[in-house]
């Protein structure tokens, strides 16, 4: 029988990204994992033929370390996991079939990242990944988004929320840069039952908390099961007195939903020059995050009427804004401080919006995208339950998986059907689940092609709607599909 022996050639080092697997580039070499595990040794009077008796222990992937040559887009992937405490979920993927390759997944930590210069040779970034969980090895594929490529669940990375239970924010926001975090149903005072007169800031300075701004109910929101209610009449909070600015850059995150929608109403107000603040703007379900007249950023992938989450990186000629999974839509909105807060309103108590209250984050310094994800999965699986990613592989492009952090009720899928979904210029003709039941496949009657783009509506125009295994409800989303085909 001749050698069925291979070159390393080819081998692919990957990372999870939430949907797909990304390949890291220009990696020399990778050793390990180098699975070891403990033996307890059980020898007693009665052990047979005079030779210690052994046990085995705790099992340990190991290390995998990583010889690549330094780019400055892989470094800054591998820093931002390094500076992150979540496990990651990474990939070796073998050149030993065209098809079907061998595949060792794995959770880990990226623990060393120690870089090598000199003068007559090529700069190098060595990678050292610790890892955290047991070693799959399996049969995988080329394509990412197969069932058998969802990575292996690590006990180190945080489930999903209980509906009270804010284990998984707060851990993500206990680095010490978080200056305001108010939650519509921890730290509320309440008069007449359900009218609020207090929202606590739960971090950071109590200067910070949010207060009536009469002693009437007419004027104060009302507390619900989902949110507190602003009704676009009279209802407004504000801050008691101005603070220490927060100075650029900051990052915003806001969770909220819409009821009724009139362009030019606030949300929510932050400083006492140059109108800083979320507003709805526009038609539909459209966010802006304004700073005066003629600087703002504007996005539109939300549907009036559901949750969403708007995250705002405030830095001057470098901010973003992001509604839920929608890109980073970036611009210049100079520099502005944030000294102030109102609620359902301007500043001067004008403009008053019609919407749900839920969550409102605001940190110093910028965010970077692995913390950006971080508390956006812990406010996403707390509160919105919105999609995470939308993709289009190339081994199946007449399908679009749609992906959740949490598994879907299947039963509650007979409720809904394909003229719930549109995707840009396709028909989608069925719905099916994935096994694990954290991807939604909308399977269409036309392939898609390399050139297409485009995006996924949840416009859920049936009766009911899909809900978590939980039981909470995905809400009416727009999401940008991130398209795989190629030639």
């Amino acid at each position: 029988m001749g050698s069925q022996a291979f070159a390393g050639v080819g081998t692919k080092f990957q990372r999870w990204n939430g949907a797909t697997w990304d390949d890291v580039a220009e990696v020399n070499a990778i050793e390990g994992p180098g699975m070891t595990k403990d033996t307890l040794e059980v020898t007693s009077l009665d052990t047979d033929a005079g030779y210690n008796e052994f046990i085995t222990g705790f099992a340990e992937g190991g290390t995998v370390t990583l010889d690549m040559n330094f780019t400055r887009e892989t470094y800054e992937l591998m820093k931002d996991d390094f500076e992150s405490d979540v496990v990651q979920n990474y990939r070796i993927q073998l050149a030993d079939y065209d098809s079907e390759p061998s595949t060792f997944t794995f959770g880990g930590l990226v623990i060393e990242l120690p870089m090598g210069i000199s003068a007559d040779d090529k700069v190098t970034a060595d990678v050292v990944i610790q890892v955290t969980s047991q070693v799959i090895l399996d049969i995988g594929s080329t394509v990412p988004a197969e069932e058998s490529e969802i990575p292996v669940e690590s006990s180190d990375e945080p489930e999903p929320t209980e509906s009270s239970d804010y284990d998984a924010l707060y851990a993500a926001l206990s680095d010490g840069n978080t200056a305001v975090l108010l939650l519509f149903d921890e730290g509320v005072t309440i008069a007449d039952t359900d009218k609020v007169e207090l929202i606590a800031n739960l971090m950071g300075s109590s200067g910070w908390n949010v207060a009536e701004l009469g002693d009437s109910d007419a004027s104060r929101p009302t507390l619900t099961a989902t949110g507190i209610l602003f009704d676009g009449v009279d209802d407004a909070m504000a801050m008691a007195s101005a603070q220490t600015a927060l100075n650029q850059p900051n990052t915003i995150y806001y969770v909220y939903r819409n009821i009724t929608y009139t362009s030019a109403r606030r949300l929510v107000s932050f400083g006492s020059a140059n109108a800083v603040d979320f507003r709805q703007y526009g038609t539909g379900g459209r966010i802006a995050f304004y700073t005066s007249a003629a600087l703002q950023i504007t996005a539109d992938y939300s549907t009036l009427g559901a949750r969403a989450i708007a995250t705002v990186v405030l830095n001057g000629a470098n901010s973003s804004l992001q509604l839920n999974k929608s890109p980073l839509i970036t611009g210049d909105l100079s520099t502005r401080t944030i000294n102030k807060l109102w609620l359902g309103c301007d500043l001067a108590g004008g403009n008053k919006s019609n919407h749900e209250f839920i969550a409102l984050i605001i940190r110093n310094g910028e965010d970077n995208s692995t913390k950006r994800a971080e508390i956006w999965n812990a406010l996403n699986d707390r509160f919105v339950h919105h999609p995470i990613s939308a993709t289009v592989e190339d081994a199946t492009p007449m399908r679009v998986n749609l992906a959740f952090n949490e598994e879907l009720d299947e039963d509650s899928l007979s409720e809904i059907g394909p003229t719930d979904f549109q995707v840009t210029t396709r028909t989608v003709s069925s719905l099916t689940l994935s096994a694990n039941k954290k991807v939604l496949q909308l399977n269409l009657t036309t392939p898609i092609n390399q050139a297409w783009s485009g995006q996924v509506i949840f416009t859920q125009s049936s009766a009911g709607g899909i809900t978590t295994a939980k039981g909470d409800p995905i809400p009416y989303c727009w999401i940008p599909v991130t398209n795989n085909v190629v030639d």
